[in-house]
C-alpha cells in the first residue's frame, strides 16, 4: 500500500479479480470474536458521510464491475456495524479511521473529506497511506469492500448475486437461508447444539 499510488486504484480492481479467480482466500478478520457481545456505538452521522465518501473513492464507478452502490457495500457495512457477533475492536477500528480522515482533511485543507475534489482526496489518501495507521485502516476497508461484494445476498449486499455474475463464480451450494445463516449456527454452537445430519444444517 505504501508504493500505492491512489489515482491508480482503478488498476486494483483488475488485481482483486485476478486474486478472486485465482481462488486465493482473502483474510476476513471481523469473526474473530463471534461469541463477544458488547454494545458499540452506531455509526455517527460523520462517519456515514466519510464511509460513503471513501468506498466511492477506493472503488469507483467506472463500469468495471458492478459499483459500491449496485452491490449495495455501504449497507453491508451498515449491516456489519449492527451485528453483534462482530469484534467490537475491528469496528472501534474501522469507526475511529473514519475520524482521523476527516481531521486530516481539516488540518491540511480546511474543509470537510466529502467537500475536497478528486484531486485533493487522492493527495490525502496517498498521504495517510504511508502512515502505518492509514495503511492498516485502507487495507482493512478494501477488505471489508472485498467480503461485502462476494459475500452471499442474504448478508444485505452482493444483490442478486451481481459480483458472481461480474467474474463468472460459482459460490457453492447450499447457500445460506433465514434458517441456515452464520448467526443461527453460532447459536448453535453456542447452545452446544449437536449436528449429526446434513439435513439438520441446510
Amino acid at each position: 500500500m505504501k508504493a500505492y499510488e491512489f489515482k491508480n486504484m482503478h488498476t486494483r480492481r483488475v488485481f482483486i479479480s485476478g486474486l478472486i479467480k485465482a481462488g486465493i482466500i482473502i483474510n476476513l478478520p471481523f469473526m474473530e470474536s463471534c461469541w463477544k457481545n458488547h454494545d458499540i456505538s452506531e455509526l455517527n452521522t460523520r462517519n456515514k458521510i466519510i464511509l460513503k465518501e471513501v468506498l466511492t473513492f477506493l472503488w469507483p464507478d467506472d463500469g468495471n464491475g458492478p459499483s459500491v452502490s449496485d452491490a449495495k457495500v455501504y449497507e453491508f457495512f451498515i449491516w456489519m456495524f449492527s451485528d453483534p457477533n462482530v469484534d467490537p475492536e475491528e469496528k472501534e477500528y474501522l469507526m475511529k479511521g473514519m475520524g482521523w480522515v476527516d481531521e486530516t482533511a481539516m488540518e491540511d485543507n480546511n474543509k470537510h473529506f466529502e467537500m475536497l475534489d478528486d484531486e485533493q482526496k487522492t493527495t490525502l489518501l496517498t498521504k495517510i497511506a504511508v502512515t502505518d495507521w492509514g495503511e492498516a485502516w485502507l487495507l482493512k476497508m478494501l477488505n471489508t469492500i472485498i467480503e461485502a461484494l462476494f459475500s452471499d445476498p442474504i448478508y444485505e449486499s452482493n444483490t442478486g448475486g451481481i459480483s458472481y455474475k461480474w467474474l463468472d463464480h460459482n459460490p457453492g451450494v447450499p447457500r445460506p437461508d433465514e434458517s441456515n445463516r452464520y448467526q443461527k449456527l453460532l447459536e448453535r454452537m453456542k447452545e452446544n447444539v449437536q449436528i449429526t445430519r446434513l439435513d439438520e444444517l441446510i
